[in-house]
């Protein structure tokens, strides 16, 4: 059997895209994978790039293309956008983010990765690193680091109120405290036909 072509991530060029990219999500959809990354006290917000081999990548656009999208008015260094999430769900590509604004959170959706991007709805709840997750009946969590309960917050979210009446979360949270400091940077997954959150870093 032949050697794959990257038998080992030391056969990979790091960082997968040079410049300014911090803080990747990547989420693969048939046989490409879409790249979220930070932008902080920068704008436009959240570029969205494609790639068919995580080594060769294409800019597709910012989710976050617009002062209505992201106002940083008056960002000092290292605020604004903080760790993107980019999902899709049932055709649908959804970025989640923080903005420190007042450490809320900001959603967005598009057809295509490219744009256009839709209004953004604001998730009033204090915190930082938000992830989507869709569970088998089809519902949507956002888990996040919760800066009150210096732990992990989980709160359902009506995708259908939040796009037409802009309510975006039911009040109900699942909590992971943290005794070392702050949790960060959480993702949700399937395991074992059950809902799991899995570790900080």
């Amino acid at each position: 059997m032949s050697k794959p072509i990257y038998a080992s991530a030391l056969d990979v060029k790091r960082p997968i895209i040079p410049g300014f990219y911090p803080d990747p999500s990547i989420v693969r959809v048939g046989g490409t994978f879409y790249l979220a990354n930070s932008t902080f006290e920068y704008g436009p917000g959240v570029p969205i790039h494609s790639s068919k081999d995580l080594v060769n990548w294409k800019f597709e656009g910012h989710s976050l293309p617009t002062v209505k999208h992201m106002d940083i008015t008056g960002m000092v260094n290292s605020m604004g956008i903080f760790a993107p999430t980019i999902r899709q769900h049932n055709g649908k590509f959804y970025m989640i983010t923080t903005l420190t604004d007042r450490k809320r959170q900001v959603l967005v959706n598009a057809e295509n990765p490219a744009g256009p991007w839709s209004d953004p709805v604001r998730i009033d709840l204090f915190g930082i690193d938000p992830d989507l997750f869709w569970d088998e009946n089809g519902d949507c969590y956002m888990t996040y680091a919760s800066l009150p309960l210096n732990g992990f917050g989980q709160v359902k979210i009506n995708m259908n109120e939040a796009y037409h009446n802009t309510i975006a979360c039911r009040p109900r949270q699942r909590i992971a405290l943290s005794q070392q400091g702050m949790a960060l940077h959480r993702h949700t997954v399937r395991s074992n036909a059950r809902v799991d959150e899995v570790h900080r870093w």
